[in-house]
């Protein structure tokens, strides 16, 4: 199972992908239900904004379906690290 990558913002929710063939396989099955995500002003062709709330709800619910896995990305603030839906760990990573 491959594991993603994810952050949280009261305004975005962004999964990464670890390598250019998960990116692809991911960007199929969410067919259109994602931003791209620029990092410093540079396309980060890994990186997926799938909203908030019900958006990326689904788009978690997907992703789980599809055999995906996330783990917090380093990027998320410890205190930010809350429990969800998906079974990310709330301690640590």
């Amino acid at each position: 199972m491959t594991t993603l990558l994810i952050a949280t913002s009261p305004r975005s929710t962004w999964i990464t992908a670890p390598d250019a063939e998960s990116a692809t396989a991911i960007r199929a099955l969410l067919a259109g239900r994602f931003e791209e995500v620029r990092r410093r002003g540079q396309l980060d062709p890994f990186a997926f904004d799938v909203g908030i709330g019900a958006e990326a709800m689904d788009a978690g619910d997907l992703l789980l379906g599809a055999g995906y896995l996330f783990r917090w990305h380093a990027d998320q603030h410890p205190l930010n690290r809350n429990g969800t839906a998906w079974g990310i760990p709330v301690e640590g990573d």
